[in-house]
């Protein structure tokens, strides 16, 4: 197991990042809810089948799509697909995730998920008890899981589903992303969905983006006078030297 980082970064658009700032409620997505449709996707014969369960919820609407199923193209009975595909859809009712990173300047980041630059990084410290064992480093390959590897009844329902959540393409390896794995029984919920209240406390830095305009930074600074006075404030700029960026302190 990978030792979790001391600090992990989630990076926001400037609306996301300030709802969080304001309610400390960490958000989970379903794992249908990501970019990348190889998300929980194993390798088949049959791969339309099985990218279809991204939206599949209920235990009839998966029957009707199983007995429409070529068994002598699929090379496995349909008993055998219908136990595994609803593990499949199961799990992923189950359990909600939240992605961070071990880098905080990161300029495709900054470009993709924090606004082109106006949205924000939140550090955590994750070294606190508080977080438990729920960090997961992802694993970054070339090779997809196969579908028999993950019906192979010797292997352990949690290490199938656990090396599913964490198998991802080689070309998103400078996401270098961890996962916070978390089932819904140890999850709040409210109108908008599954989230764990995040003290103060746990935030030991926020970032603010280069091209952030003036009225937004200073409800980011007004937030952190108020809430989070014991958390530092920087931001990220172009290097002067190459295609980098720097993290300049902010003195408030």
């Amino acid at each position: 197991m990978s030792t979790v980082p001391e600090h992990l970064y989630r990076y926001f658009r400037y609306d996301a990042g300030m709802k969080f700032l304001e309610d400390g409620k960490l958000r989970f997505s379903s794992i249908d809810r990501y970019n990348d449709p190889f998300e929980f996707l194993v390798r088949t014969d049959y791969p339309e089948f099985f990218l279809s369960l991204h939206e599949t919820t209920s235990e009839d609407e998966l029957e009707m799509k199983i007995q429409k199923l070529d068994e002598a193209k699929f090379f496995v009975c349909r008993n055998i697909v219908r136990k595994k595909a609803k593990a499949y859809i199961d799990f992923k009712k189950k359990f909600r995730l939240r992605c961070s990173s071990e880098d905080n300047n990161n300029i495709l980041m900054w470009a993709h998920y924090a606004e082109d630059f106006r949205g924000l990084v939140i550090s955590f410290n994750t070294s606190l008890e508080y977080w438990g064992n729920d960090f997961h480093k992802v694993c970054y390959t070339d090779h997809r899981i196969d579908f028999s590897d993950f019906a192979h009844e010797r292997l352990a329902a949690k290490e199938r589903e656990r090396a599913l959540l964490k198998n991802k393409a080689s070309v998103w390896s400078y996401e270098k992303e961890w996962r916070y794995i978390k089932s819904l029984e140890y999850c709040d919920k409210d109108d908008y969905g599954y989230y764990k209240s995040i003290s103060p406390n746990y935030i030991q830095s926020i970032i603010v983006g280069c091209k952030m305009d003036d009225c937004k930074f200073s409800n980011i600074i007004n937030i952190i006078k108020g809430k989070y006075s014991k958390t530092k404030i920087y931001k990220i700029v172009p290097s002067i030297l190459g295609f980098s960026l720097d993290v300049k302190e902010i003195t408030l």
